[in-house]
């Protein structure tokens, strides 16, 4: 993949982002919009996505490599909640800010933004891939990363998980493909009406959910640049190491590296409000993050397709 092929895409994945950034920032998307948009992005369109791309591509000789995508994202949330404990004692991490630092230097945007770049360069194989990647980092992230890091129990909500609509569209959408069967033809175009419309649409609710972070001056927000180096460079390079012997092809290799440098979750602001943490540089973590990532991630593309051709 050429740089401008690769730059062109992302920058065009960005701009619609900005779309939904100014939209929020001027009131024409208020709140409310913003939360029933993405409300319906997650249980209805994505869920009709992800079945398609699942049942279209998902073959018998698949089922073997399939868990390998869950498997490398919780290995990869372990070695990181391990390594962000001295890493935070080495940058001077205030007591008040670890948990919000190690917590936004982990987890990162692999819902919308890996599932987004999969579609984008990496065809319906990266969106089962990505999926099974993301349900990866959410097992750890409610059984370790939350009791952990903000002392508080959340083993309960381990399975409400599997009754996600994304979980279930997935599921459903691999049987069929395993089974052999597929979409019948009269269905199809409705299928692929919905894929045209899922990915701009999450983009744009994306940016409006950016512009409803509100973040504060005044505060020591220079730690975000070690923040960055551990979410952007540090986890695709552990991956990396993971993922090089694994029987996994080049280009889904390429994939799991790339979704292990996405930027901070969106959502994480929410869990640090919720726990009375550092909401001010979860904020400011999850805008410089996904501002860094428009330059940074097609460099890490063309890297990668020149290690892995």
């Amino acid at each position: 993949m050429q740089f401008f092929e690769i730059f062109k895409t992302t920058f065009s994945l960005f701009l619609l982002i900005t779309v939904g950034y100014i939209s929020r920032k001027k009131k024409i998307i208020n709140d409310q919009a913003t939360i029933d948009f993405s409300r319906f992005l997650l249980k209805i369109l994505f869920p009709i996505y992800l079945f398609q791309a699942a049942s279209s591509y998902m073959t018998r000789a698949y089922v073997f490599s399939a868990p390998i995508y869950f498997l490398v994202n919780f290995i990869l949330l372990i070695i990181l909640y391990f390594l962000s404990k001295p890493l935070t004692r080495f940058f001077h991490i205030s007591p008040e800010r670890e948990s919000t630092f190690r917590l936004c230097s982990i987890m990162g945007n692999t819902g919308f933004f890996g599932m987004i770049f999969a579609a984008s360069f990496y065809g319906p194989q990266g969106i089962v891939a990505a999926t099974l990647y993301d349900f990866g980092g959410s097992i750890p992230f409610f059984l370790i990363l939350l009791p952990s890091l903000f002392q508080r129990d959340h083993k309960g909500n381990i399975f409400a998980i599997f009754k996600e609509p994304n979980i279930i569209a997935v599921i459903f959408g691999m049987i069929i493909g395993i089974l052999g069967l597929k979409i019948p033809d009269f269905f199809s175009p409705a299928f692929e009406m919905v894929s045209r419309i899922t990915l701009p649409l999450a983009l744009i609710m994306c940016g409006s959910q950016l512009a409803g972070i509100q973040t504060f001056a005044g505060h020591k927000y220079s730690q975000i640049w070690y923040l960055i180096l551990i979410k952007m460079v540090l986890s695709p390079l552990i991956l990396l190491g993971i993922v090089w012997f694994l029987p996994l092809e080049p280009l889904m290799k390429q994939f799991v590296i790339l979704d292990a440098a996405m930027p901070t979750g969106i959502s994480m602001v929410n869990f640090t409000k919720a726990f009375d943490k550092d909401t001010d540089f979860a904020a400011i973590s999850i805008f410089s993050t996904t501002t860094v990532a428009l330059l940074w991630l097609p460099v890490l593309m063309i890297g990668l397709s020149s290690l892995f051709s």
